[in-house]
């Protein structure tokens, strides 16, 4: 009888200790919610993965203007000055 009540109190904090587990995650995820909305007025993970696909396209498209333009000031300055 001793096991089944040893049993059922291994299996309590078990359960407890998970429950405490998702209480810590929920809070995690409410915070990062908060960051999310507070940093980049962001209301949910799914808009700020949106956001960073924009941002990223668009650092892609500056970086490309700028290799451009620096490719034209080479080839008009290059030569009167050392790069």
């Amino acid at each position: 009888m001793l096991d089944r009540f040893e049993e059922f109190d291994r299996l309590k904090n078990t359960v407890e200790e998970a429950q405490q587990k998702a209480d810590r995650a929920v809070g995690a995820l409410e915070q990062i919610t908060k960051q999310l909305k507070q940093e980049f007025d962001c209301k949910s993970i799914k808009e700020a993965e949106k956001k960073l696909l924009q941002l990223k396209k668009q650092e892609e498209t500056e970086e490309q203007d700028f290799d451009k333009a620096m490719r034209i000031f080479k080839k008009k300055w290059g030569n009167k000055i050392s790069i």
